[in-house]
């Protein structure tokens, strides 16, 4: 009955959190972080109850829906532990998805706050696996981090990264990806 009762729990979260994601940029964002910041312990409990192979996607899913919430909130080192912990419980023989290239972009993305080589080292992962995967947002994603790292270098390549990141953000209707390109 318990897991009856947690896998619920899980579920609604999920959904809570791909709700919560488009509103973290809307002109209510304020009131959606304060709904987030009063269900943080929910979200916890969720993702913690997520650390099993079969459950992992769905976790990924819920770290990757908050992702701006923990980058706002500076829940950086936490969002990453998630991620983390929940590519341990997938095991090292799992193989490449899209949530899991969604998760190395969020772990880049928060972790680049302290640790650039670890968000450079972490994005070219994403990138890798996106393009493995066909995964046009990952490769979107992961170039437009990668172009923005490597811009404060002013190495010549990034310009390119910029470009490929433009182009995918404008197939895939990605206004956040196209903006971060430009």
């Amino acid at each position: 009955e318990a897991d009856v009762v947690r896998t619920a729990h899980l579920a609604f979260f999920a959904s809570l959190a791909a709700a919560m994601r488009p509103h973290f940029n809307g002109t209510d964002q304020l009131a959606w972080y304060a709904r987030a910041d009063a269900d943080l312990d929910n979200f916890r409990s969720a993702i913690g109850w997520s650390l099993w192979p079969d459950r992992a996607e769905v976790g990924f899913a819920i770290v990757h829906a908050l992702h701006k919430y923990w980058y706002q909130r500076m829940y950086w080192k936490e969002g990453v532990a998630w991620n983390e912990r929940l590519t341990a419980a997938l095991g090292s023989g799992a193989a490449p998805t899209w949530r899991r290239a969604q998760s190395l972009y969020v772990s880049a993305m928060l972790i680049g706050n302290f640790d650039t080589a670890a968000s450079l080292r972490l994005s070219r992962e994403c990138l890798e696996m996106s393009r493995a995967l066909d995964y046009a947002e990952g490769v979107s994603w992961a170039c437009g981090w990668i172009g923005y790292i490597e811009s404060r270098s002013r190495l010549p390549q990034t310009k390119q990264l910029f470009i490929d990141s433009l182009r995918l953000a404008r197939t895939i209707t990605d206004p956040h990806g196209a903006r971060m390109a430009i």
